[in-house]
């Protein structure tokens, strides 16, 4: 079986897999971590939550759902470290957020 060598993301169109990690180039050429962010808000916050998020730089996409989480985020990062620091420094300060859990995309 052939390995997969682009994937269709309107995010990040020069996708490559490199390992089992989802991987595409970055704006500046570098590889770009993908992942998908679960989300718990205070009660009556989500609206606002949600609006924050989409303004936070490497956020692709926020919507609210139903379910345990109460907002599922797609967000992108250069590496893991610049994805903790945008997790710990600008999702889990906007005013509503109880809770986050990351969840980096793999292929199996």
């Amino acid at each position: 079986m052939a390995k997969p060598t682009r994937l269709m993301d309107p995010h990040l169109p020069r996708q490559k897999i490199v390992g089992r990690v989802e991987w595409g180039a970055g704006d500046e050429g570098g590889a770009v971590l993908h992942a998908y962010m679960l989300v718990t808000v205070l009660p009556g916050t989500a609206a606002a939550v949600v609006a924050a998020l989409r303004l936070v730089e490497g956020v692709h996409r926020a919507e609210t759902v139903t379910g345990p989480y109460d907002i599922v985020v797609d967000v992108a990062a250069v590496d893991v470290d610049r994805l903790g620091v945008m997790v710990q420094e600008h999702v889990q300060r906007v005013p509503g957020v109880a809770r986050t859990l990351t969840c980096p995309v793999f292929h199996l």
